[in-house]
């Protein structure tokens, strides 16, 4: 039995509507983490846009990731709406973190084009690469309390029921340790949660949980 076959028409409907918004970002977020990935490397590995030059190309790529992050926000979003996510205290307070991580997320993948043609090493980079530490924990650590509570609460049921808690841990074990390895380790690992995103866009989508 589905969760959103028991909301209201509008819920279920608004619910599918941003599933499939975050089914796209979430594809989109794994293209853009394979093109880097793949890109032929254009300055050397200390620099902040590394593979791209500073420009046209970086800001865009920024911009794209900010769009991907925005359709997460919307999945994340849709979990309470169709009760995947129980409105416990705590999951609501957990869901609350995650989505504040993944707006600070959206935001500073746009304040990251401000340092661009910067040594990674730098001041202002380290600043936003800072960000980037905080709002990745706050998003890992809500998604794993909400989807603890998701478990619990039962409203979804099979693999899909494991899919919030997955994408809180996948932040914590692949990705952490990848950012830490050599190479494109960390553009893989985060490729892999966009992924997930998508999973969990589809499922929202096509009311199936």
């Amino acid at each position: 039995m589905t969760t959103t076959a028991l909301a209201p028409t509008g819920t279920t409907s608004r619910t599918r509507m941003v599933g499939l918004a975050c089914l796209l970002a979430g594809l989109l977020g794994a293209a853009g983490g394979l093109y880097l990935a793949l890109r032929t490397p254009l300055v050397a590995e200390d620099m902040w846009t590394y593979p791209q030059r500073a420009g046209g190309e970086f800001a865009t790529t920024q911009t794209m990731f900010a769009l991907t992050h925005v359709g997460m926000f919307l999945g994340l979003l849709a979990l309470g709406w169709c009760g995947a996510v129980p409105p416990s205290r705590w999951a609501r307070i957990a869901r609350v973190v995650a989505l504040a991580g993944m707006a600070l997320l959206a935001v500073n993948e746009l304040v990251a084009i401000s340092v661009a043609g910067e040594p990674s090493d730098s001041a202002s980079a380290g600043n936003v690469g800072a960000v980037y530490g905080v709002a990745t924990l706050m998003i890992a650590l809500g998604m794993i309390v909400a989807g603890v509570a998701a478990i619990r609460g039962g409203a979804w049921s099979g693999w899909q029921q494991w899919l919030p808690l997955v994408v809180g841990a996948w932040l914590i074990v692949p990705t952490m340790p990848a950012l830490f390895l050599e190479g494109d380790a960390a553009r893989l690992a985060l490729g892999g949660w966009s992924l997930l995103f998508a999973l969990l866009g589809w499922v929202l989508w096509r009311d199936e949980a």
